[in-house]
Parts: structure tokens; C-alpha cells; sequence
């Protein structure tokens, strides 16, 4: 049984080099390889930060109470600068007995709960407004300004048709010198495709109602992301002078 296995194997084994040597010899005979590449720079259209709130109480129900409503009264101010509820959601809650702060002669603070708040915003004249919104109203945290492109997809595309056309364009140059005809492409590879942040990034942190800004020269501007995207395209080609 283990030898017909192992003549299995190795007539397998065999027969998928075979293929790849046909693969090999079919590319390198008549064919180019080229590459493409290409980068898009695009302000960012998104962005969202996060802010936290802590409510207190005798009991577990008074302080999710308490938390609450610090939510609520933020996130009405935070209406009328011009958000809507779809620009809010809660991310994490959390509640349980206080063991940080407890009032030593008062009860007023055994028992805690937390609320994290996501804010996504689609305009980013909106901003600014929202921050301070928030700032003024005391939250326990408020940090991770982050940016991003609404419709990432539709830029990826275009990035890698423009790789594309880089290497169709380097496949012209090649055999327009060595005098060949191009005829189609019997292979093609996208190679690679990122997304990296560009130099404008702004990273606020609100504590105790005092904003600080950091890693960049100023508040709320739109970061940059660029798109890269590298191509491997195989054509096959012709001689002219046959």
C-alpha cells in the first residue's frame, strides 16, 4: 500500500513539473515581461475620533444613569453644530464596582460605568466643531483622530489602471526599439497594492478639558493617504522582420 502510494506521489510530483516547465518554456518564447507601476495622493474625505465618559453612583444603576446622560447632553450639543445619530455609536461599555477614585466619607462614587463613543463624520468642516463640542463638556478621554478615504475601492481601481497602462505603455517602448509586434497579454499579476498615510496627520488628546495636538504642524487638516499599486504583465510578441 505505501509503495503505491509513493509511486502515486512521485508520477504526481512529475507531472506537475512538467507543467511548469511547459508554463516557463510558453512565457520565455516570444513573450516580454514588463512591469507598471503608479501612486495616487488623495486628501482624505473621512474622518472619526472617539471620546469616553464616566458616570458615578451609589448603586450600579445610578451610575449608568449618570453616564448616560452625560452622553445624552453631549451628543445633543453635538446636533446642533450638525451631526446626526448616524455620525454616533457607542464602541464599549463597561460597569462594575469603583475601585479608583471612591469618595472616602460618601458613597457617592462605589459603583462606576464607562462609555465609549465613536464620531464619524463625512464632513470634515464638521470637524473641528465637533471636537470642541466635545472638549467643553468634560470627557474622561478624548483621542484617535483618524482619516481615511470614503470611497477607498473606486481609488485602488484607478490606481491599478493607471499600473497597468505604465506597463502597457514600457511593453510599446521595448518592442517598438527591438522592432516587435505586440499581441496580447498571456499574463498578468498584480504584485502589490497599499495604502499609507501621507505627512498632515493630526492626533488630538483632550484631558480634563485641556486639547493638546501632536505629530503635526496644525489641528484638523484632512491627512493624506496615497495609493500605490505595481503590476506584472507577460505579452507575447512577434518579430516584424519575419
Amino acid at each position: 500500500m505505501k509503495i503505491k502510494i509513493f509511486i502515486l506521489l512521485l508520477i504526481l510530483s512529475t507531472s506537475i513539473k512538467a507543467q511548469l516547465w511547459r508554463d516557463e518554456e510558453r512565457f520565455e518564447k516570444n513573450t516580454i515581461v514588463v512591469d507598471g507601476y503608479a501612486v495616487i495622493e488623495e486628501p482624505a474625505d473621512f474622518a472619526s475620533f472617539n471620546f469616553k465618559v464616566k458616570g458615578y453612583g451609589k448603586s450600579l444603576s445610578e451610575a449608568v444613569k449618570n453616564a448616560k446622560e452625560k452622553i445624552n447632553n453631549i451628543s445633543k450639543k453635538l446636533f446642533k453644530v450638525g451631526l446626526k445619530e448616524k455620525n454616533l455609536f457607542t464602541s464599549h461599555f463597561n460597569s462594575g464596582e469603583n475601585f479608583d477614585n471612591k469618595a472616602f466619607l460618601s458613597s457617592s462614587k462605589d459603583f462606576v460605568a464607562s462609555i465609549d463613543v465613536v464620531v464619524q463624520l463625512d464632513s470634515l468642516v464638521l470637524l473641528e466643531p465637533a471636537i470642541i463640542c466635545v472638549s467643553e463638556n468634560n470627557p474622561d478621554m478624548l483621542s484617535n483622530i483618524s482619516y481615511e478615504i470614503k470611497d477607498i475601492e473606486k481609488l485602488r481601481e484607478k490606481v491599478l489602471d493607471l499600473a497597468t497602462l505604465k506597463a502597457r505603455e514600457k511593453a510599446k517602448v521595448i518592442s517598438s526599439r527591438l522592432e516587435l509586434k505586440i499581441n496580447y497579454a498571456i499574463y498578468v499579476e498584480e504584485t502589490s497594492s497599499t495604502k499609507t498615510r501621507g505627512d498632515r496627520f493630526s492626533n488630538i488628546v483632550v484631558v480634563a478639558n485641556d486639547i493638546s495636538t501632536q505629530s503635526g504642524p496644525r489641528s484638523f487638516f484632512a491627512e493624506t493617504i496615497k495609493i500605490e499599486s505595481s503590476v506584472k504583465v507577460i505579452f507575447r510578441v512577434e518579430s516584424l522582420n519575419r
